[in-house]
């Protein structure tokens, strides 16, 4: 290549427009990986979370045979529920059979699945709520001496994120 048709000033001008555009490429692709990572960041601080929540009312029910009644538990429910993440959490005995439960009616995610699905059972409704691609469902066994009691549901959305 003969560059002796070029002056310095427009090689220099190249040289600055080339070596720009390079950075600027680099500035948006670490941009974009930061935002990529803060978004795993806050899926991973939510569902941490969310299995906290899980685990402490998987524990309280465990005493609820021994202390707590229906009512404390579903109080605990709906108090851990003010969430706007949060869908719903169930606590469903050995027969799959819910004991109690709290939907968050609020959060348009349940309340659209709700309204399409009113003649379904209760366990249908969330499991097709469960199954949509924003919506993450935490399970966590209910088991005092030894012996199964049923478990704790919790799902929420990942949509605020």
């Amino acid at each position: 290549m003969n560059l002796s048709h070029l002056t310095p000033n427009k090689i220099t001008i190249r040289y600055l427009g080339l070596t720009s555009l390079g950075l600027l490429l680099a500035q948006l692709l670490f941009g974009f990986i930061q935002i990529r990572w803060r978004y795993y960041q806050r899926v991973e601080n939510l569902t941490t979370k969310m299995q906290d929540l899980s685990q402490e009312i998987r524990i309280i029910s465990q005493d609820s045979q021994l202390k707590l009644d229906d009512g404390t538990l579903e109080r605990l429910m709906k108090q851990s529920s003010m969430r706007r993440d949060l869908l719903y959490s169930i606590i469903v005995n050995e027969q799959r059979e819910p004991v109690v439960s709290y939907l968050n009616q609020q959060n348009p995610t349940i309340a659209t699945a709700l309204s399409q699905l009113e003649q379904d059972k209760l366990e249908s409704k969330l499991e097709k709520l469960s199954q949509q691609p924003q919506v993450r469902e935490i399970r966590q066994p209910i088991i005092s001496s030894g012996k199964s009691l049923g478990e704790v549901r919790i799902a929420y959305t990942l949509e605020s994120l």
